[in-house]
């Protein structure tokens, strides 16, 4: 007879939305689901009423919204040593500079193309 031995449970990956529209939603929607393996503690949106949007489920699901600093450079220096990775969100064009801004100070970016 084996025996089995737990296996320790790693943190949540912590990882930064940059852009909260529609697609970040989708996604934020299914993190949100999982707050075992993954948290959102910060996000940049430059847009106040798409920030709100966005906000709202994670109040919807009974948990207190990430903080928006709508200036990557901002967030970046002031919170990559607290992250593990970037969701980059906004519209295709805008995903080069988020991505070469956030591998930067080493952190590991997704980006979606079409």
């Amino acid at each position: 007879m084996s025996s089995k031995h737990a296996e320790p449970s790693a943190p949540p990956l912590r990882i930064a939305v940059i852009g909260c529209g529609g697609m970040a939603c989708h996604h934020a929607a299914s993190m949100l689901r999982h707050q075992e393996i993954v948290s959102v503690p910060v996000v940049c949106e430059p847009s106040a009423p798409t920030y709100q949007r966005f906000a709202l489920l994670f109040k919807d699901a009974g948990v207190v919204p990430p903080p928006n600093v709508p200036d990557l450079t901002a967030l970046l220096r002031h919170h990559a040593s607290e992250l593990d990775a970037a969701f980059i969100i906004p519209p295709h064009a805008l995903h080069h500079d988020p991505a070469v801004a956030c591998h930067q100070p080493g952190l590991h970016a997704l980006l979606e193309k079409p």
